[in-house]
This record gives C-alpha cells, sequence and structure tokens, in this order.
C-alpha cells in the first residue's frame, strides 16, 4: 500500500462519518465510490502480476574464445530480459528492476517500464554492462512491480535467476 492508498482509505472513512451525520444520501454516494475504488485498487495489481513469465538471457562476447563459464573483468555483457503475458487481458503499469550482481555498483540497478503489455504479448529489453570483478557472480533478482491506475495499491513479485 502506498501513502496515496492510505490517505485515501482514511478519506473514505472520514466520508462515511461524515454521513452518518449529515444523512444526506450524496455524501453516502461519494463514500461508496471511494471504496469501490479501494477494492478494485487491491485486485487489479495483483491480477497483474499473475500471468507474467520473465527469462532473462546473458551474452557474452568472448564465451567461446575463452572457454570460461561466466563472464570477466572489464567484458562488456549484454543482458537481455523478455517479458511475456500469458494471461487473457492486456497487463498495465508493470515496473521491471533488476539487480545485476556483475555490473558497477552505481549501474547495479536497471529500471524498465511497461504502461500496457497486450495479451499473449512480449517485450524485450536490452542492456549493456560492463563486468566489475572477478571471481563467481550470486544470482540476478528481478522484481516486478504493478500497480493500480491511481497508484493506491502495489505488489511486488520477486524472481531469482542463476547465471
Amino acid at each position: 500500500m502506498t501513502k496515496a492508498g492510505v490517505v485515501f482509505i482514511i478519506s473514505g472513512v472520514f466520508v462515511y462519518f461524515l454521513a452518518s451525520q449529515t444523512q444526506v444520501g450524496w455524501v453516502y454516494l461519494f463514500d461508496a465510490i471511494i471504496w469501490s475504488l479501494v477494492v478494485l485498487a487491491l485486485l487489479i495489481p495483483r491480477a497483474s502480476l499473475k500471468s507474467l513469465k520473465v527469462e532473462r538471457q546473458v551474452l557474452l562476447t568472448r564465451l567461446a574464445e575463452t572457454g570460461l563459464n561466466g563472464p570477466t573483468e572489464d567484458e562488456k555483457i549484454e543482458v537481455r530480459l523478455t517479458v511475456t503475458n500469458h494471461g487473457r487481458f492486456a497487463r498495465h503499469f508493470i515496473k521491471i528492476i533488476e539487480d545485476c550482481p556483475f555490473a558497477p555498483p552505481d549501474k547495479r540497478q536497471q529500471t524498465f517500464f511497461i504502461p500496457r503489455l497486450e495479451p499473449r504479448a512480449t517485450v524485450a529489453f536490452y542492456y549493456e554492462v560492463e563486468g566489475y570483478k572477478r571471481g563467481h557472480y550470486p544470482s540476478a533478482i528481478i522484481t516486478l512491480h504493478a500497480s493500480d491506475p491511481l497508484g493506491l495499491m502495489m505488489k511486488k513479485k520477486s524472481i531469482e535467476f542463476p547465471l
């Protein structure tokens, strides 16, 4: 729940008490609209993340030459993220945050935004980083964020990808 969601719920409670004290019909109607928006804000983000599938590919240029099983220091590494909607409805307002383990600390988080993803559609993102240090890297974590159109509620889903 975001700060706007908390303020929205508090205003719904306030409007309800105002309506119960004044017994004015249009204030009850206004309160019912507030609570129906809260219920929709709870359902939309949850449904948005349900049918999304994320794939991650690490493309190394020198992998065939060196015979190593991972990226090396100072090597250009291209990462491809593919998001697929397997659902019957379009998904909206999806934010993707990847914590790239072999990127320098200041470029470790890569953020992408999908305003609308049609049913049975796929979108791909590419970015390039340079290997920061030698050694084995921990697995990459991709976090999907979905929110409702008003920004009242938010749902997160984390996926861990081995390297």
